[in-house]
This record gives structure tokens, sequence and C-alpha cells, in this order.
């Protein structure tokens, strides 16, 4: 496969020019004037540089170096980006909230048989942790 040339005339020309904006100004404003915007490499080489990316030209390096230069940036960025898996018990906050619900409960308690009903509760709870932890 032949490799594109760009000509020295393309080269000098790069960049292009801004549109005219789509809505007029009004009468008192200054008329349009056509501006013509290029990057040069330095430029370019900047602005990858700060979003952290590469600059790369087709016509300096081959296609199979800028493939493996893109290649091994994504292979190292992708080793820096790793998730590390953490284990952790809910198990106690959960008993702790639960027995935080359970004294509110018995704060808003109004009749004795109420209470005969939470400590039947607590006692089958505590006979059910035993058993477990046992």
């Amino acid at each position: 496969m032949a490799e594109f040339e760009c000509p020295e005339s393309a080269r000098a020309r790069a960049g292009a020019a801004i549109p005219a904006p789509a809505v007029q100004p009004s009468a008192q404003a200054e008329p349009y004037r056509p501006i013509h915007a290029s990057l040069d490499r330095a430029s370019l080489m900047k602005i990858a540089t700060a979003a952290n990316g590469l600059y790369l030209e087709l016509d300096r390096e081959s296609d199979h170096e800028i493939a493996g230069r893109i290649i091994d940036t994504v292979r190292r960025r992708a080793k820096t980006r790793s998730i590390e898996q953490v284990d952790q018990d809910v198990h106690w906050p959960v008993l702790v909230a639960a027995a935080c619900v359970m004294a509110m409960g018995i704060a808003a308690m109004h009749e004795v048989s109420e209470l005969w009903l939470y400590g039947a509760g607590l006692s089958m709870a505590a006979l059910a942790f035993w058993l477990f932890v046992k």
C-alpha cells in the first residue's frame, strides 16, 4: 500500500477559515472579518501534554509505530487504574442498628403487655444468637 505524501503547498495552507456567524450582528457592530485558524506543532504538543495524551503525526512515524505507542499507552494506563476489592463485614453494624430501633420501640411503649412481647422477642433472639455462636 503506497503512503500518502502531503505536498508542501498543503502544509503551508494548514488550518482553515472560521466561518461567519449565522446570526448577523446589529448594524452598530463591526463588520465580520474572516479569521484564519491554525495550530502549529508546538501548540498541539502542549495541548496533548496538558490533556495527558499523545500528539502523533501520521507522516513522521509509520502506522505500526503509532499503533504500538497507542497500545503501550493504553496498557500502562490500564495497570495504574486497577480496582481493589475489599470485603467488609456488615453484620455488627446491622445488629447495632436493630438494637437502636428496638430501644426506641421500648421507649415508646404505653402498656405492660407490649413490654412482655418485646421481652419474649428479645429472649428468642438471644437464644437464636447463642445457638448460632455455639
